[in-house]
């Protein structure tokens, strides 16, 4: 499991500045069971842009999507209509979903929102019996 944190809000916000329309794509999968980039983060994070621009007195126009899992292009094509009107992607995904949307379009802008930490795993409550070498 990749394990992620999002950027600083003024480094997104450094990023999308040239923007006003803008798609924010979260990952069902490895960001989302880290409380990254999940439903939640996305909504979270459009919300918090979009007061953001309006207090500055900018407009902005933010569409959000989720898709099962960045990494896979099959998944990523869902997407395909919401990406015509973005002038921007800012991808709530790990380094491989920025990059497999990067590459399915090639003539969009993708931002990364979140800073891949590392690759993680999480132990089940079982208790494994000590191998021959005494490791457990």
């Amino acid at each position: 499991m990749i394990i992620a944190e999002q950027k600083n809000l003024e480094e997104i916000k450094e990023m999308i500045a040239p923007y006003e329309k803008i798609l924010i794509v979260g990952c069902g999968a490895c960001v989302s069971f880290c409380s990254a980039g999940g439903t939640r983060e996305v909504d979270a994070l459009a919300e918090t842009i979009a007061a953001e621009r309006k207090e500055e007195g900018r407009g902005v126009i933010i569409e959000t999507a989720m898709v099962p899992r960045q990494c896979s292009v099959k998944f990523v094509e869902r997407i395909e209509k919401k990406t015509e009107q973005a002038e921007t992607i800012l991808s709530m995904g790990c380094g491989v979903g920025v990059q497999t949307i990067a590459k399915r379009f090639p003539t969009k802008r993708v931002l990364p929102a979140l800073n891949t930490r590392f690759i993680g795993g999480k132990r089940v409550g079982r208790r494994v019996d000590r191998d021959v070498h005494g490791v457990w």
